[in-house]
């Protein structure tokens, strides 16, 4: 009985820890979209962007920038976070036109350089608070 009792406890504080370590990104998880532009010329057509939560970083939502700029990142907690772009992954790859397999109707990916700054969650300089769903994020790259 007795260790039945210290298990539970053990259990309960566990638990207590793990629901108080979601600081300010808690509650139900929000779906984020919008659009990435460059300033002065259009839609970012390609790349990735990630939500970084400012509590708990290593609890980072990433979504694919489709050629038209959109993007849509699902089970984003509610909180304040650190946005990060970045377009290097597609650096090398065939500038042949390419399908897009979303079915979206959206134009395919493709390379397009942006400031290194924009890589990191730290020098990007962008940020939002997540706190409805679904949550609107536009970004304009300077």
């Amino acid at each position: 009985m007795m260790r039945h009792t210290v298990r539970l406890a053990t259990l309960a504080a566990a638990l207590a820890v793990l629901v108080g370590c979601g600081g300010k990104t808690s509650g139900k998880p929000a779906t984020v979209s919008g659009k990435v532009t460059l300033a002065g010329k259009g839609a970012l057509p390609g790349g990735n962007i990630t939500f970084t939560p400012d509590s708990a970083p290593d609890n980072k939502r990433t979504g694919q920038i489709k050629g038209d700029g959109t993007y849509s990142v699902t089970d984003v907690a509610r909180g304040e976070y650190k946005v990060s772009v970045e377009t290097a992954s597609l650096k090398g790859l065939s500038s042949a036109p390419s399908i897009d397999m979303s079915g979206s109707g959206a134009p395919a990916s493709k390379y397009v350089p942006i400031d290194a700054k924009y890589s990191k969650p730290e020098t990007s300089g962008l940020t939002t608070t997540v706190n409805s769903d679904p949550f609107t994020y536009d970004v304009e790259l300077k």
